[in-house]
């Protein structure tokens, strides 16, 4: 039992006690609550391990992404200077048109 279900059962036995309920439906009511604490449970786990993983690719993909820069750095010293510098020439070219 949970600290719900037990004050929902000191409750009921209050009410029972003081003629509001005949008590029955006590287990039943209980049941439910503790159905719905369960489901509960389940998605909050499912949150938690839903933002682990979020944080695991984006870290993933950060590591991804320095990665591939450094791909690209190193393939561009590789180029001989002429075939470098033109490159780079062109690449300029491209940002300056996607600048506008």
């Amino acid at each position: 039992m949970t600290v719900l279900t037990d004050t929902i059962r000191d409750h009921f036995i209050t009410c029972v006690d003081a003629g509001r309920f005949d008590g029955d439906g006590l287990d039943a009511l209980l049941g439910h609550v503790e159905a719905a604490q369960f489901r509960l449970a389940e998605i909050e786990h499912f949150r938690e391990a839903s933002a682990a993983n979020s944080a695991e690719e984006r870290e993933t993909r950060a590591r991804i992404d320095q990665l591939a820069q450094a791909v690209i750095l190193k393939g561009n010293a590789d180029l001989e200077q002429p075939t470098h510098d033109a490159h780079v020439r062109a690449m300029e070219a491209r940002e300056a048109v996607h600048r506008g």
